[in-house]
C-alpha cells in the first residue's frame, strides 16, 4: 500500500455541483510519470486509500448496485493523460472520442493513432481522443502504459480491474466521471471500442447537424427486457458505439449510481436502464452499427458501390482482410480529403 502522504503525488479533490446535482471524485495528480514510475515499484498499482468492505465487495463481484459502494468516488481515480487542456465551451463542434481500451491492446490504439485519428486528433482539433484502460495488473504493464502515455498523453487509466466482465459498466462510470472532470466542455462524446474504425468526415458531419440537440444518445438500438418485474422493453445501443450530448453525461453518472439493480453489460446497463430512469432520448441510427464491408456488401459489388457505402457509415469494424482495411480508410481521404 502506498502511503497516502508520498511526496510522488497529489491529490484534488473535486466536488462539482450542476443544476442543483452534486458529484464527489477525487483524481490524483502525479508530478511527474518518472516520479510515479519510481513509486510504482513499490506497489504494481498505486492505490492511496483503504476501501475496506467496499474494495472486498468490488473485488468479490458480489455487489448488486452502485449504491452499496461505499467511498465509491475512490474506485473511480483516474491516472493518465489529459487530452483536453486548452478547450473552452465557446468552440463549436467539439467532439471526444472515448475509446474503451484494454491495458494490453497497445497495437489497436497505435493502429488508430495512424490511421482514422491521424488527421483530426491534436491539440489544435476540436476532437479529442482518450484510451480508456482498467487498472493495470503487473508492474510490466504498468511501465509499459507509462512509456506509451509519455509519448502520446492519451492514456487514461482507472482502478477498476479488467480481470473481470462484471465491471464492464463500473469502469466506464469512471470513464462518465473523468469526462465530467477533465473534459467537461465536449459538446459530444463518442464512446467506441478500440476494435472500431470510425470514419471522422462522416461522423463530424453529422454533429455539424445536431448543435442545439439536447439529452440524446445515438446508436444501433436493440430491445431489451432487463428484469422480469418490468413488462416494457428497454432500448439500448449496440456494443460498439454511441454518441451523447454533453448534458447526457452527467444523466448517465449520476443515473448510474442511484439504487438500481448493476448490470454488467454497459450498453444495457448505460444506454438502456439508466437512460430511460433518467429520461433520455436513445436514437436509433443505422449508420452507427459496426460492419466490416464484407458483412454488408456482396462480393461482387463496385468499388463505387463500396465507396458509397464507406462515404455514409459512422463505424466499422477492424477487417481481418489488409485490402479491405486499405479500402475503408482511403475512402474516407477520397470523398472527403486528407484532414
Amino acid at each position: 500500500m502506498v502511503n497516502s502522504n508520498s511526496k510522488f503525488a497529489t491529490e484534488n479533490d473535486h466536488n462539482h455541483t450542476n443544476d442543483g446535482g452534486e458529484i464527489h471524485t477525487t483524481n490524483i495528480d502525479w508530478a511527474s510519470e518518472d516520479r510515479m514510475l519510481l513509486n510504482v515499484r513499490y506497489s504494481s498499482y498505486a492505490v492511496l486509500y483503504d476501501w475496506s468492505k467496499s474494495k472486498e465487495l468490488l473485488f468479490s463481484d458480489s455487489f448488486k448496485s452502485l449504491s452499496e459502494l461505499k467511498n465509491l468516488h475512490h474506485y473511480l481515480n483516474t491516472f493518465g493523460g489529459d487530452v483536453c487542456r486548452g478547450w473552452n465551451k465557446e468552440a463549436k463542434s467539439q467532439l471526444l472520442i472515448l475509446v474503451d481500451s484494454n491495458t494490453k491492446h497497445e497495437f489497436h490504439r497505435q493502429i488508430a493513432r495512424v490511421t482514422w485519428l491521424r488527421n483530426f486528433h491534436g491539440s489544435h482539433s476540436k476532437v479529442r481522443a482518450v484510451f480508456f484502460v482498467g487498472k493495470p495488473q503487473s508492474l510490466k504493464i504498468t511501465e509499459r502504459l507509462l512509456v506509451e502515455n509519455r509519448k502520446y498523453g492519451d492514456i487514461v487509466w482507472t482502478h477498476i480491474p479488467e480481470i473481470s466482465n462484471h465491471h464492464r459498466s463500473i469502469k466506464m462510470v469512471s470513464g462518465l466521471d473523468w469526462v465530467l472532470n477533465r473534459c467537461k466542455h465536449a459538446k459530444f462524446v463518442l464512446k467506441i471500442d478500440d476494435k472500431s474504425i470510425v470514419n471522422m468526415p462522416a461522423i463530424l458531419k453529422f454533429i455539424d447537424k445536431q448543435q442545439n440537440s439536447k439529452n440524446s444518445i445515438w446508436g444501433f438500438k436493440h430491445s431489451v427486457l432487463p428484469m422480469k418485474t418490468n413488462t416494457n422493453s428497454i432500448n439500448y445501443t449496440c456494443e460498439h458505439a454511441y454518441m451523447m450530448t454533453n448534458d447526457v453525461v452527467k444523466k448517465l453518472y449520476l443515473g448510474a449510481l442511484e439504487k438500481i439493480p448493476y448490470m454488467s453489460d454497459e450498453n444495457q446497463f448505460l444506454t438502456g436502464v439508466v437512460a430511460a430512469n433518467q429520461g433520455v432520448d436513445v436514437i436509433h441510427d443505422k449508420h452507427f452499427k459496426a460492419v466490416t464491408l464484407s458483412s454488408v456488401l456482396p462480393d461482387n459489388s463496385t468499388m463505387v458501390e463500396k465507396c458509397n457505402f464507406s462515404r455514409h457509415h459512422y463505424i466499422f469494424l477492424k477487417p481481418e482482410n489488409k485490402d479491405e482495411w486499405s479500402h475503408i480508410v482511403s475512402s474516407f481521404k477520397i470523398y472527403y480529403g486528407p484532414g
